[in-house]
């Protein structure tokens, strides 16, 4: 009893202001921060970069919209699990999990959705402040001096490492970097008292808010479990360590199973939308050398945020003091034993991990990641601190011959780098890095230094005060500073207030949509996405989301990639693994397919109704498209058998103008005439080309080429069965890697873009289109009109597309130029067209929606009326996957697929009531594992309360 007593006040004595001055002088840094950058609210510019505009911060939008009406939802497990506003509509639990499953996010149902920009800083700030909390907690639990200062220190550092100066704009894999410290403070209770309790609660909240950072961070809690018993003497004997190992493996399956009510379901979407594309393994065994290891450890990543972050190296940094006292830790004896074999292992084991491609693989579930390498480094930087900590507490056992020689050899490793490695040409953040680590070194040598003048008797108090000043100062304001244009904070991407303005438009555009849905029967809005048109900052990219509108682009990881590829044949903006497709132009023929009721532009549309300008002064013109078709309308039966993929197979004549009146024919009566009409060669006149020549390789060959061309010839004609196999880059499609018929241009002047250029007279009044073909994807391609961009793609992105070019006075002067920075330009063809209003509107009115009544629609949901006659089908524009079911007359029935991509539905002639409703593959399963896992948590509670009541008495 006394043993237990003793253990409570001991428990007592663990409560410590430490954690909280950790968590507000983090706090208190990212204000700082955010006001030297000028970053929103505190300043003037949007903190948002890279895919969080892309992707994460239109994900949250999107996510609070659903929250606020799963009021309305007809069946809400449906609602909870798909979503309308996924681009054109989508599985919601791989965007859920991934993207979205923090509880922090729930907070943004508070705030007014225009203020994407503060709340994103908000999480980032509150976040990171609770890692320092946590690593504080961490580190009190590992240290063996009476220090108050170094966890407290120890935490805020690790809330600025160089891993978040890079990477704090990914929001979703900040609940794992927070959660990470405090799981390992749990493991060492565990280790001590095998209390589960912390551990149960800690792995609850990871596995829900990011299955992906959760098993790397469970991977790791695993190894340092494993290693700490070790030192801990546990294994001897083996069984008691076994036991251990066991009962942590229980725990964290129980937990699992717990929350298997999302893992199941978004693990199961997740594999279901998995890359298409073929990705080749790296030539490369080791991913970096030894030069580019040692910059991991000095302050500053050198290089342009979009030539750092794709292809990274590990962010390894802490701080000066870590990498200096790691140094000592390695050089001095004084830290000799068991502890120490421990760390040196594990930091040979930490190199290989990230260096060995298959190892560094491992770490990222066996998933190539698309761009932003080793996201698992955070893992290892408590074993960093932890060594520094060990370092900092036994300094004064450390010799001066040690000392030395350990500066010597970081300064010699920091002129290596200066000479050889990244850091080379970079003077500022060489002498940045030489005067911090001579400073912190000299501060850490005077702690050795038992007597002091009674002048300086203070000093051995100060001094950690002082080393804790220059530190703080190092890693929250001079690190971010030497990382200039890779640090979230001080990449500027625009004006915050402009960007909440451009949100408000997109409201607008919302409510606009809503009111013409029950004038028109249409689904959907789109704004038409243009590259860098306007000089203000606004908003381009997740529209939909923020507008609270269906749309039609999707930019996503977990993306519906046979819909993505149907979009494709469109001739809108795909790229190479169908992640992302983006409404590029407006055009009649296409948004009265996909129901598109209302649209916005930057640019004059004439083939829509003008209802205003912005009221913000953004620059959108908002539009009612006359021509629409519902959700579900009636098609000829034989529209399946249109070979809609057939612009892949063509080497030459590739017309995606054509292709769509051939489409319209395959589904309706009455589309004789031509829409989009070609604009004949002798308008256009020939392409005019500056700083390029035209080169076939093809033409310039060695006799034993032509030799092996001519028996591959001769064995196809005597054995037409035998074909030559074509490795193709697009999986889904039938684009092949080379043609014949592409014409390939090179450039002169490195120093100037190559220019492509059409100058010719509008043809009459109505909108010009161009497509652009290729055999697969674009090299660099930049598309001006009277010299204003409207189109930019980066190379090998993108397939082919359809540009709208605008709309002329009969007989205006026309200058099309198509520029490009890449090394060769190839294409197969171009075309001009214009879009015929008239010829278009007369064939429209034909087609018959009367027959086919939506009735109502909902996230998962929908409900149809139709009378079919015998001849038809319906057609819907709901993307298929699996977990929809349909219901005629209340009578489940099988799911048609339209090309790949949509709903379809054969019915018996007559009138019918059809039902369309979703449930994620794996929810229900994953809700009756979870009830089990609940169950199975409480029985194992209670044995081991159980246990340690035994124990006690």
């Amino acid at each position: 009893m006394q043993e237990i007593k003793s253990l409570k006040e001991s428990n007592k004595k663990k409560i410590s202001y430490q954690p909280l001055c950790a968590f507000f002088i983090t706090l208190l840094g990212y204000i700082f921060m955010s006001v030297v950058c000028d970053v929103f609210p505190f300043g003037k510019y949007s903190v948002s970069v890279s895919d969080l505009v892309a992707q994460y911060a239109p994900f949250l939008a999107m996510f609070r919209n659903k929250l606020t009406s799963l009021s309305e939802a007809d069946s809400l497990i449906s609602a909870l699990s798909y979503s309308f506003n996924l681009g054109l509509g989508k599985n919601f639990m791989s965007t859920y999990g991934y993207y979205l499953a923090s509880p922090f996010n729930l907070l943004y149902t508070l705030i007014d959705v225009a203020y994407i920009d503060a709340f994103v800083l908000f999480l980032m700030v509150i976040k990171l402040s609770f890692a320092s909390a946590f690593m504080c907690m961490f580190i009190r639990c590992r240290k063996e001096s009476d220090s108050k200062i170094w966890p407290v220190l120890f935490g805020v550092i690790y809330s600025f490492s160089a891993y978040i100066v890079a990477f704090v704009f990914q929001i979703m894999w900040l609940d794992g970097y927070m959660l990470l410290p405090l799981l390992l403070f749990f493991v060492e209770r565990f280790i001590k008292e095998e209390k589960v309790g912390g551990i149960v609660g800690t792995l609850l909240v990871l596995f829900v808010s990011n299955y992906y950072i959760a098993y790397m961070v469970g991977v790791f809690s695993f190894f340092y479990l494993v290693a700490r018993l070790y030192v801990e003497g546990y294994f001897a004997p083996v069984k008691k360590g076994l036991k251990k190992i066991g009962l942590f493996i229980l725990t964290a399956v129980i937990s699992a199973l717990c929350v298997s009510f999302v893992i199941v379901p978004v693990g199961i979407d997740t594999l279901m939308s998995a890359d298409k594309t073929v990705s080749g393994t790296t030539d490369n065994l080791v991913k970096y050398d030894f030069l580019e290891l040692i910059d991991q450890f000095f302050m500053g990543i050198p290089g342009d945020f979009s030539e750092v972050l794709p292809c990274n190296f590990p962010f390894f940094f802490i701080s000066l003091l870590v990498t200096i006292l790691m140094v000592i830790y390695i050089v001095s004896k004084a830290y000799a034993g068991k502890q120490k074999i421990v760390h040196i292992v594990s930091l040979i084991l930490i190199y290989a991990s990230t260096a060995i491609h298959w190892f560094d693989l491992a770490w990222h579930a066996f998933d190539v990641p698309n761009w932003f390498w080793h996201r698992q480094t955070f893992v290892f930087l408590p074993v960093f601190l932890i060594i520094a900590l060990k370092t900092i507490e036994g300094i004064k056992k450390v010799t001066n011959r040690e000392l030395m020689v350990s500066y010597g050899i970081i300064i010699a490793l920091l002129f290596i780098d200066h000479a050889a490695g990244p850091m080379k040409n970079q003077d500022k953040m060489f002498l940045y890095n030489l005067v911090v680590l001579s400073v912190i070194f000299l501060i850490v040598t005077l702690l050795r230094k038992e007597k002091w003048h009674d002048q300086l008797r203070d000093m051995p108090q100060m001094l950690p005060v002082i080393l804790t000043v220059i530190v703080v100062f190092e890693t929250v304001y001079l690190a971010p500073l030497n990382s200039n244009n890779v640090a979230t904070f001080t990449v500027y991407s625009g004006d915050a207030v402009e960007y909440i303005d451009s949100i408000v438009v997109m409201e607008d555009l919302g409510n606009i949509s809503r009111e013409l849905n029950s004038m028109n029967s249409s689904f959907r809005a789109e704004n038409e996405r243009i590259e860098n048109y306007r000089a203000k900052h606004i908003l381009a990219e997740g529209e939909a989301m923020y507008g609270n509108f269906h749309g039609v682009s999707l930019f996503n990881s977990s993306s519906n990639k046979y819909l993505h590829h149907f979009m494709k044949q469109l001739g809108y903006k795909v790229n190479f693994n169908y992640f992302s497709q983006s409404y590029t132009y407006s055009a009649p023929s296409t948004d009265a397919f996909l129901s598109v009721g209302a649209i916005s532009s930057q640019r004059e549309y004439k083939n829509a109704k003008f209802i205003s300008e912005d009221y913000n002064d953004c620059g959108f013109k908002l539009y009612a498209n006359p021509y629409v078709l519902p959700l579900a309308f009636s098609v000829k039966k034989t529209a399946a058998d249109f070979d809609f993929y057939a612009l892949e197979k063509m080497e030459e004549n590739k017309n995606y103008f054509r292709f769509q009146q051939e489409w319209y024919q395959s589904m309706f009566d009455g589309f004789d005439q031509p829409f989009f009409v070609e604009i004949p060669t002798d308008i256009t006149g020939d392409m005019i080309v500056k700083n390029a020549f035209l080169y076939n390789p093809s033409d310039y060959q060695t006799m034993e080429m032509i030799e092996k061309l001519e028996k591959q010839s001769l064995s196809n004609e005597q054995n037409p069965s035998s074909e030559e196999k074509v490795t193709n880059n697009d999986p889904l499609g039938n684009e092949p890697d080379s043609s014949t018929f592409e014409k390939m241009y090179y450039r002169l002047n490195e120093n100037v873009p190559m220019i492509f250029e059409y100058k010719f007279k509008a043809p009459d009044t109505n909108e010009i289109y161009m497509n652009i073909s290729c055999r697969n994807t674009l090299n660099g391609t930049s598309v001006f009109v009277n010299g204003v961009k409207i189109s930019d793609a980066s190379e090998g992105t993108f397939y082919s597309d359809i540009l709208r070019i605008g709309a002329f006075e009969e007989g205006e002067e026309v200058t099309v130029s198509i520029l490009s920075d890449s090394k060769k330009w190839c294409y197969l063809d171009i075309f001009f067209a214009t879009f015929d209003r008239k010829a278009f509107a007369e064939s429209f009115k034909d087609i018959d929606t009367s027959d086919v009544v939506v009735n109502k629609v909902s996230d998962g949901y929908v409900s149809i009326s139709a009378d079919i006659k015998s001849e038809d089908a319906l057609l819907t524009t709901v993307p298929y996957e699996k977990g929809w079911k349909a219901y005629i007359d209340g009578e489940e029935t099988e799911i048609g697929v339209y090309q790949d991509a949509f709903i379809m539905l054969n019915l018996p002639e007559g009138a019918h009531e059809i039902t369309l409703k979703y449930v994620a593959p794996g929810l229900i399963p994953g809700a009756i594992m979870s009830v089990f896992g609940v169950i199975s948590l409480l029985v194992f509670i209670l044995v081991l309360k159980k246990k340690n009541n035994l124990r006690e008495k």
